[in-house]
């Protein structure tokens, strides 16, 4: 789940309302919350909730005028225990995961932060990319913290895989770190500077052990980072972007991106008011199923409103979705 706004809102506050075995989960739901609780301002921007287990979200943040990301946790009471045992390992080793009570009052509610290099599963990963992998790729090794001095942080998924942004002699380029094993089929020259085959993404390089680290990378391309596009113009952007790592020849939309933003937003609003009917059920061996599967098809049409001072009539194709145990025609 990702949260493309900067707070969540009236859904997720019920959800945390009824889940009383995550007492920390309104704090991490919520940016200007988790915010207070951090003293910096944050935005959340990935969520990950297990129904009464845990709950862990991604946060960005802006430090020495560019992004940075990190990650906040709450468990049970009895996984507290596991996220204390991770602030004392990470004590141990040099890092800086904190366990904070955003209430006093509640000793079972704890929140555990850290930053992309305190990352418990990519950790291990991270760090063989600063002792052997920036070196096997050829590119710029810096001494300090696992991070330091490879480059800026473009996406990341705490738990899963965090891309980064190298800036190169050559060529800038892009990094991927997974938790698990990159694809055998990832491997292939670095291509360097060298220019990618016209209309098409440079492919994925890193040797047998770099993959076995979770570890690939290539020459960066396109036009940026499309995650700081909030207007109409981030959807044509990702399309062309898709089209190009596809070898597919771009096509600009007739009119422009206004009027594809415009034709999005007419389709949104009419699926907002857009309804299901309920359709007479078809199934059945017995004599009330094979009546109801005879029933002419125009019975299992119905009218509904689609914006003031119109109708329109929609036909069940005889596929329907299930809601609430129920079969409904659109």
């Amino acid at each position: 789940m990702t949260g493309a706004q900067a707070s969540f809102k009236n859904p997720d506050c019920s959800l945390a309302s009824r889940d009383d075995a995550l007492p920390g989960l309104p704090y991490l739901l919520d940016s200007s919350r988790l915010s207070s609780l951090l003293g910096e301002t944050v935005r959340v921007t990935r969520v990950r909730y297990k129904p009464r287990t845990s709950l862990l979200v991604a946060f960005r943040r802006i430090r020495n005028g560019a992004f940075d990301y990190g990650w906040a946790m709450t468990r049970t009471r009895a996984g507290n225990a596991k996220l204390l045992r991770r602030e004392l390992t990470s004590r141990s080793r040099g890092g800086d995961i904190r366990v904070l009570r955003p209430d006093p009052r509640q000793d079972d509610n704890l929140v555990a932060v850290g930053g992309v290099e305190d990352d418990w599963v990519l950790y291990g990963n991270l760090l063989w990319l600063r002792e052997h992998g920036m070196e096997r790729l050829g590119l710029p090794q810096q001494p300090g913290s696992v991070l330091a001095g490879t480059g800026s942080v473009l996406r990341y998924k705490p738990e899963r895989r965090l891309v980064l942004f190298v800036q190169n002699s050559g060529a800038p380029v892009v990094i991927k770190a997974a938790a698990t094993p990159a694809g055998r089929r990832a491997a292939g020259p670095f291509p360097g500077a060298a220019e990618p085959a016209r209309g098409s993404a440079p492919p994925p390089t890193g040797d047998a052990e770099c993959l076995e680290h979770g570890i690939s990378a290539c020459a960066a391309w396109g036009g940026g980072d499309l995650a700081g596009l909030d207007d109409d113009s981030g959807a044509v952007s990702a399309g062309e972007a898709l089209a190009r790592l596809h070898g597919i020849p771009p096509r600009r939309f007739p009119g422009g991106a206004g009027r594809l933003a415009g034709r999005h937003r007419r389709a949104a609003a009419g699926n907002a008011v857009h309804g299901c009917v309920p359709a007479p059920r078809t199934g059945g061996t017995g004599p009330a199923g094979r009546s109801r599967a005879a029933r002419p098809a125009a019975e299992g049409r119905r009218r509904v409103r689609v914006r003031p001072g119109a109708r329109r009539l929609l036909r069940g194709p005889g596929a329907g979705g299930r809601f609430g145990g129920a079969t409904h025609r659109f």
